[in-house]
């Protein structure tokens, strides 16, 4: 995939990160955490006016940050925390952005083949 084709949320400094995304020419405001108790990633969204949508949605490997989640407010896409390398199958504090990533997903990715997200997490549970 492409880096376009990816969140990059800069948690190396600070516990705290914001940051603004357009989907379909909607503005939307993130921030993204790390909880140091549990050494894990929470996300939250916010409209462009900085009122609530989703508040500290804790981040699941290979699946949909907001997926759970029915809101109209939502935007309508994808965004899957996976590592390309199958190397790392959590998001923690430490794999977070290195190399756990936050990506947006097409249907299709740019060879034509699909990407499924979950495929680790099928394997797991037989």
């Amino acid at each position: 995939m492409a880096e376009n084709d990816r969140i990059l949320v800069d948690l190396s400094d600070d516990t705290e990160e914001e940051f603004e995304k357009e989907f379909n020419g909607v503005k939307y405001n993130f921030k993204a955490y790390r909880n140091a108790q549990n050494d894990r990633i929470y996300m939250s969204i916010f409209d462009e006016n900085m009122v609530p949508i989703i508040i500290g949605e804790k981040l699941m490997y290979g699946m949909d940050i907001f997926g759970t989640i029915n809101d109209p407010r939502l935007p309508a896409f994808y965004a899957i925390p996976y590592d390309e390398s199958d190397q790392v199958h959590e998001v923690t504090g430490a794999t977070f952005q290195s190399p756990v990533f936050i990506f947006l997903p097409q249907d299709d990715d740019a060879d034509g083949s699909e990407t499924d997200f979950n495929d680790d997490l099928d394997d797991d549970e037989q």
